[in-house]
């Protein structure tokens, strides 16, 4: 609907705000850790460590790569869940 609507699609966290929950940020060196920061600072950092066999930083870059995927999958199991009503979103239960 948004593409033919020219309109961007919300993001995950845009999605789970509206069902009323206080989302946290995950963090990496002092600033949120989105998808794009992901994409172009995150991954070819490790790359680059992994490349150079600076075994250290590429293993504490792939812990954070874990963290930021599970949390990911979290995300998206609970809004799936909002919406087929396994789970009741914060939002519908302050309405109880």
């Amino acid at each position: 609907m948004a593409n033919r609507q020219g309109e961007k699609y919300p993001s995950l966290e845009e999605v789970l705000e509206s069902y009323g929950e206080n989302l946290e940020p995950q963090m990496w060196r002092g600033k949120p850790l989105t998808n794009t920061r992901f994409g172009k600072e995150l991954d070819p950092e490790l790359i680059r460590a992994s490349e150079a066999g600076d075994n250290a930083t590429a293993d504490q870059l792939r812990m954070t790569i874990d963290e930021y995927l599970v949390d990911d999958l979290k995300k998206n199991l609970r809004v799936f869940y909002y919406d087929i009503g396994e789970i009741t979103p914060p939002l519908s239960a302050e309405g109880d």
